[in-house]
C-alpha cells in the first residue's frame, strides 16, 4: 500500500505541470483567435480609404490591447506572451486592411481621374 501511494504521489507531481500547461493552451494561437474576433477589419479598411497613408500609419502605430477578462487566472508568462502576440497580430490585421483600403481608393481615384481628364480634353471617341 505504501508503494502505491508513493507511485501515486510521483505521478501527480510529474503530471500536474503537464496538464496545467495543456489547459492553458498556446498563448499565440489563443491571441490570434481573439484578435480576429475583436479587430474591426471594416473600420480599418474605411480608415485606409478615407485617410490614405495616414490611415495606414495609424493602423501600424495603434496596436490593440487584449481584454482583461481574457487573461484572468492565467500565469504571468502566459499573459506576457499572449499580450505580445495579440498586439502583433492585431497590428498586422489593421495595417493590412488599411493598406488595402488605401490601395483600392487610389486605384478608384486614378481610374476616375483618368476618365475625367479624358472627358475634358476630348480624348474620348464616340
Amino acid at each position: 500500500m505504501k508503494k502505491f501511494f508513493c507511485l501515486l504521489i510521483t505521478c501527480v507531481l510529474v503530471l500536474a505541470p503537464i496538464t496545467a500547461n495543456a489547459q492553458l493552451g498556446d498563448p499565440c494561437r489563443d491571441a490570434a483567435t481573439d484578435v480576429r474576433r475583436d479587430v474591426s477589419e471594416t473600420l480599418w479598411f474605411a480608415l485606409g480609404c478615407l485617410f490614405g497613408v495616414f490611415g495606414v500609419g495609424a493602423a501600424y502605430l495603434f496596436a490593440p490591447s487584449p481584454h482583461a477578462m481574457d487573461l484572468v487566472g492565467k500565469s504571468s508568462d502566459y499573459v506576457a506572451a499572449y499580450t505580445d502576440c495579440y498586439k502583433e497580430e492585431g497590428r498586422s490585421i489593421q495595417t493590412r486592411k488599411a493598406f488595402s483600403g488605401c490601395l483600392i481608393w487610389t486605384i478608384v481615384a486614378l481610374l476616375g481621374g483618368g476618365g475625367i481628364v479624358a472627358a475634358t480634353t476630348g480624348c474620348l471617341v464616340n
